[in-house]
């Protein structure tokens, strides 16, 4: 977090300006149940739900040194991609260079309480060891070196923290500094009608909605609705309204009956081995020990309101989005 902010002084010492505000947060209790950010969440939890508009991770970035595993909502997966190859291009050392493909596998921990209970966009940059995970190594909050040849000396992993530090501020400085909010509605939408259509227990009515949902958004992100040269997008109330929308989709997401251990935000799911609803697929497992279809039944309808909602949220969206064009250009 140190290198972080350090890099971010350096560019506002030269005359940058976020245009949107960025906020450090570390906070303890994460082993008595993430009290910290929770309890630092409710204080501010309606400040929070209408202003804030992602939230990034850097906690625990090293767990291992085998591969780098990127998470994002659906919304933030491009712009990670983007990152992740941005950082490929400028790399110098192979031994520096990682390959990772983003998924959308549940972040535990500090991250919890604004995926689960804000419904906003996050990401979050991790090196795991998927072979061992006996041996984590980290470095401890309260060990100080002066010298970096000291701190690379006695932790081998400081290049793998660094390139999580350059990762993070990459995703970091594009969303503080874009005018039009990075964000991509319709890698949601895709998202949902992959995990419909590898579910067995999905009828014909959630794919139909699914569809329904990856239509409007296809509207939403076409050239027709927000060109992206076209100088009309730097309009003010383009830009507000443009934000708003994608700001909040991700709410449309959040169920309150949620299966214990299980995520409210049905865009995550547990197993990163399959691309099903981990809702659906609990619900299944569940009914072949009860021999009873009903908690299927009631998850695959919480399933269905979520996507509805959505979809319902994006139509009405563009109606308001239309309407509001009209009258800025009378």
């Amino acid at each position: 977090m140190a290198s972080i902010i350090e890099s971010m002084l350096l560019k506002t010492n030269k005359g940058w300006r976020p245009k949107r505000t960025i906020i450090f947060c570390s906070w303890g209790g994460n082993p008595f149940g993430n009290i910290g950010s929770y309890k630092w969440g409710k204080e501010f939890e309606k400040i929070l739900q209408n202003n804030a508009v992602a939230y990034i991770d850097i906690q625990n970035p090293y767990f291992g040194n085998t591969s780098l595993r990127s998470i994002a909502s659906p919304s933030l997966q491009q712009l990670t991609a983007e990152a992740i190859k941005k950082m490929q291009r400028i790399c110098t050392e192979g031994k520096t260079c990682h390959k990772s493909n983003v998924s959308s596998v549940h972040m535990q921990r500090d991250a919890d309480f604004f995926i689960n209970y804000l419904g906003i966009a996050a990401a979050q940059f991790v090196f795991d060891d998927f072979k061992s995970s006996e041996a984590i190594n980290f470095i401890s909050e309260a060990f100080f070196i002066n010298k970096t040849k000291n701190v690379q000396e006695q932790n081998h992993s400081f290049h793998l923290h660094r390139y999580v530090a350059k990762l993070t501020t990459e995703i970091v400085l594009q969303i503080s500094t874009q005018p039009i909010l990075p964000f991509n509605a319709l890698d949601v939408a895709l998202e949902i009608q992959k995990r419909i259509e590898g579910d067995g227990s999905s009828d014909s009515i959630l794919m139909e909605q699914s569809r329904s949902l990856r239509e409007t958004a296809q509207l939403f992100q076409s050239n027709e609705m927000r060109p992206a040269n076209n100088p009309r997008e730097r309009n003010p109330l383009r830009v507000r309204m443009l934000n708003d929308i994608l700001q909040n989709l991700e709410k449309n997401f959040l169920i309150q009956n949620h299966p214990a251990g299980f995520p409210r935000n049905i865009l995550y799911r547990l197993d990163e081995r399959t691309t099903r609803f981990s809702l659906l697929q609990e619900a299944q497992e569940h009914c072949k020990i009860s021999k009873s279809n009903e908690t299927l039944l009631s998850a695959l309808q919480e399933v269905l309101n979520c996507i509805t909602s959505a979809t319902l949220y994006l139509k009405e969206s563009l109606h308001v989005f239309q309407d509001g064009l009209e009258e800025s250009d009378l």
